[in-house]
């Protein structure tokens, strides 16, 4: 049986005999570029769009669930990122365990959806963050300057200016250095975590009637007559146990970002303390957060109204000038513009935060496909002035630009990304079937890992358990997200987007592995061995 030493790699099989990365995040730091990647302050506008879209949803009881949903997805990557520790996460994991062309498969379709994201985010800062703003503060003091403003933050152009900029700025700190964005992610971090606290507080010191006659007031609209339009529009407001359900399927997408930190592995400081930390503790944080936000607007808006408000946002009776996001919806509940200011700011920051997030995870995987050879192994040199893998970065910097033009100024990513939660937890599921055979496929590994690893239960082994229960878990969020309930008539285009994505991988395994064979060097070296730190 081979040693933890002796699994490490060879020259012939990897790149080279280290990838010269180094363990510079500590637990806090991947805990909060984690909760960033989450995005706290997007339950602002997720709680909406689960109350729009999901008739009946108790938001504050399906977080809760969503919550108790990620706990074993969680469980299992944080046992994997402790078994093996590498950038690249769980395509290191399932192509070491299962299957070298689904380990590729499921992170290459990982990865692509992390970067769509990145290229989406950045926009909001200024769509849902600087908008709302300057849209409140014209209700409350009739300058037409405000208004003004609040159109220039609505602008297409504007906002895909602003993706440019902040993919590029966030891939020049991620280039130089760890720390630097670290640094950033602190900033941001913290930021939403005191916007979520100062917008809470705010809702929940308000008193109802005086937020209906705020509204009443300041909307151009009675908050009556919100119900009213939504009753008779045969529109739902009351909750059940079906929407309920449906809404933590949403929610459970709210809160995925929990296990970024296993992906950028490999440079995280004493990983088995600081995984447990960083996952558990972002994706707890997160949830609690979500819980409050929708308890919150529960409390100074109503529950009724809250689910009216949202669901009309979906017909030609809406009567706002802006959907009814959280930062927006502040506005009718204080008068204050530095609260209104301070929040919608920290909304803006942390969009920012996260398109630094998702480039540097993202870079972090296609590094570790092009350490194993499958991609370029050119893309995996780091520089020596600040110990970077500057290629990978700038490929998915590149990548976010494109998809946030793709968002702005065509279709095409609504077609790719519309079922793109399907293809998401296909690609869990592969890693859950991974984790069910990996004490068994790969017991030189299994055997070598730290004590935590190889923890059984009832005779098997505790990894192997929860890969089972997240196999059920994707299973049952696949289904669905593509179920008549979730997304009524099914549209064939989208899934087929989805297979074609997931196919994309296979393809360019394969032309990678036949590349190489004919050169004679075999791809399967390295899925005979850990890769080295």
């Amino acid at each position: 049986m081979l040693s933890r030493a002796q699994l490490l790699a060879t020259p012939k099989a990897f790149v080279r005999e280290a990838t010269g990365l180094v363990r510079d995040f500590s637990a806090f730091d991947s805990l909060m570029i984690n909760l960033v990647a989450i995005g706290v302050l997007f339950s602002f506008t997720n709680v909406i769009f689960a109350a729009e879209f999901y008739s009946g949803a108790n938001l504050i009881v399906s977080a809760v669930v969503a919550l108790l949903l990620c706990i074993p997805y969680a469980s299992l990557y944080i046992i994997f990122s402790i078994a093996m520790p590498r950038s690249g996460g769980d395509y290191v994991w399932v192509s070491r365990s299962l299957s070298p062309v689904l380990g590729f498969l499921a992170n290459f379709y990982i990865t692509l959806i992390i970067l769509s994201f990145s290229g989406i985010t950045t926009g909001w800062g200024f769509q849902y963050g600087l908008g709302p703003m300057f849209q409140s503060f014209y209700q409350l003091s009739g300058n037409s300057f405000y208004q003004h403003m609040a159109t220039t933050f609505a602008n297409t152009n504007y906002d895909f200016l602003s993706s440019v900029v902040v993919s590029g700025v966030s891939g020049y700190l991620i280039i130089r250095g760890t720390r630097k964005l670290a640094w950033f992610q602190w900033i941001a971090g913290l930021g939403s975590i005191v916007g979520a606290l100062i917008f809470v507080a705010v809702l929940f010191a308000a008193n109802p009637a005086t937020v209906a006659s705020n509204f009443s007031t300041y909307a151009g609209v009675s908050y009556a007559s919100v119900l009213s339009t939504a009753a008779s529009q045969g529109i739902s407001t009351g909750f059940t146990a079906n929407g309920t359900l449906l809404g933590s399927v949403y929610a459970a997408l709210t809160l995925i970002a929990f296990m970024y930190s296993s992906y950028f592995a490999g440079e995280v400081k004493r990983v088995r303390r600081s995984q447990i930390i960083a996952q558990y503790g972002s994706l707890v944080t997160a949830a609690a957060l979500q819980v409050l936000i929708a308890a919150a607007l529960y409390h100074a808006f109503g529950s009724d109204f809250i689910s009216a408000i949202s669901q009309l946002g979906l017909t030609s009776s809406y009567p706002l000038p802006l959907l009814p996001f959280g930062q927006y919806l502040l506005g009718f509940v204080t008068n204050n513009f530095l609260i209104i200011g301070v929040v919608n700011v920290c909304f803006m920051v942390m969009c920012w935060g996260a398109c630094a997030a998702y480039i540097f995870t993202s870079s972090r995987n296609i590094f570790a496909w092009s350490f194993d050879r499958v991609i370029p192994s050119r893309l995996s040199t780091v520089g020596s002035r600040y110990g970077s893998p500057y290629l990978v970065v700038a490929v998915a910097t590149a990548i976010s630009m494109t998809y946030a033009f793709l968002d702005y100024y065509t279709t095409v990513l609504s077609t790719v990304l519309s079922y793109s939660l399907l293809g998401w937890w296909i690609a869990v599921f592969i890693v859950a079937l991974a984790g069910i055979v990996f004490p068994f496929r790969r017991r030189d590994i299994f055997d070598s890992s730290p004590t935590i690893v190889k923890i059984k239960l009832g005779g098997l082994p505790l990894v192997s358990l929860l890969g089972g229960m997240l196999a059920v878990i994707a299973a049952f969020l696949a289904y669905s997200v593509i179920s008549p309930a979730y997304v009524g008539v099914l549209n064939a285009t989208y899934v087929y987007a989805v297979i074609v994505l997931l196919l994309l991988g296979v393809v360019i395994f394969y032309i990678s592995y036949a590349y190489h064979r004919r050169k004679g060097l075999s791809l399967d070296l390295a899925y005979r061995e850990v890769p080295p730190e």
